[in-house]
């Protein structure tokens, strides 16, 4: 199974490593590592098989399909970290990529001559994904992940002397990744909640369901005539593989709210436009005041009742213009998932009375 072409490439390029073809090679070390994913015994050590045990058809097949997050690294070399005589077959390098910098990143060779080609000035194009390991979420309710390269690929000459080329419109085929709701759902992890909940909101399918408003905010951060208005596009455009990618590695600020349902409402609208349910929330020692009620499924509004316990993530997005110090929003809010319980209602939260 292949994820890069460099035969495609704008410029000469060479695949250095295949992590089936490594996982080939070294059976043993293959067998440790599934059977550490299935010792019990040590629930917080190894991988986790949830998505298939590692390096099985059932876990190529999650990568492939995108149930197991993906992520394109593509830049050009800005630094070679001093290789290690009694490790030839790992090189060490920063990258400098459309958006960022990374600091040193390591990156493995199946022959120890390609190592050679790791330079200044190469581009390099790695195809990686993100295994969840084993064990409890992390304190934001996030599920521990461990970046691992599938695929690599690096220019035989400095990317200087194809500078055309790479410039040209569409020059370089890089793989489109492939994605699923549940390569993003362990953002929101409900299997360690206190009581069982439902995602009743994810905005990649919202995205899918409402393209052409994804497409008006893209179109809206390209108008340069509109230098102040919409959204910054330093991430990715807002929608794209290239923003999902970012989010993904928490390059985008976000953060996660939860609390009990104290009161559920219809906002004030105009005649004629379509009704919109707000909910105010308690914290432990806060109010949420006017949050909107999202779903998917609009069979799921009825779980929105006052004493439910709901869970939500909210992006904090970049405008064109950064508002002034005072605002009440430096950036415009925007949820990504939402999760509601399916119990009966609980107690509201004791904390003060909510605003008026």
């Amino acid at each position: 199974m292949m994820f890069l072409n460099p035969q495609n490439a704008a410029v000469p390029m060479k695949r250095v490593y295949r992590l089936d073809e490594d996982l080939g090679r070294n059976p043993k070390q293959l067998r440790q590592i599934q059977a550490l994913s299935l010792d019990a015994s040590r629930p917080f050590m190894g991988l986790s098989a949830r998505l298939g045990l590692y390096g099985s058809p059932a876990w190529w097949a999650n990568l492939e399909s995108g149930a197991i997050r993906q992520e394109l690294i593509s830049g050009e070399i800005i630094g070679v970290l001093a290789g290690d005589e009694d490790d030839p077959l790992n090189c060490s390098v920063s990258l400098s990529t459309r958006h960022e910098e990374i600091d040193y990143i390591n990156l493995p060779v199946l022959d120890p001559a390609d190592a050679a080609l790791f330079q200044i000035g190469h581009l390099v194009d790695a195809f990686c994904c993100y295994t969840e390991l084993k064990g409890h979420p992390g304190k934001d309710g996030s599920t521990p992940v461990l970046l691992e390269v599938v695929e690599i690929a690096v220019s035989l000459d400095p990317v200087a002397r194809h500078r055309a080329d790479l410039a040209a419109p569409a020059a370089r085929e890089l793989p489109v990744l492939a994605w699923s709701a549940e390569s993003m759902a362990s953002l929101l992890s409900l299997d360690q909640a206190v009581v069982p909940m439902k995602r009743v909101f994810h905005l990649s399918a919202h995205h899918r369901r409402y393209p052409d408003v994804v497409k008006a905010r893209q179109a809206l951060t390209l108008d340069e005539s509109r230098p102040t208005e919409g959204l910054c596009g330093k991430r990715g455009l807002y929608g794209s593989n290239e923003w999902w990618h970012y989010l993904q590695r928490g390059k985008i600020h976000l953060s996660r709210a939860s609390g009990v349902i104290s009161r559920v409402y219809s906002a004030p609208v105009e005649d004629g436009e379509k009704p919109v349910l707000l909910f105010d929330m308690a914290e432990l020692s806060a109010w949420c005041v006017g949050m909107p009620v999202l779903v998917n499924d609009e069979a799921d509004l009825a779980l929105f009742r006052i004493g439910s316990r709901v869970d939500f993530i909210v992006l904090h997005l970049a405008y064109k213009v950064r508002p002034p110090a005072d605002a009440d929003f430096p950036w415009p809010p925007e949820v990504l998932e939402m999760a509601v319980s399916l119990d009966p209602p609980a107690p509201l939260i004791s904390c003060n009375s909510p605003p008026k």
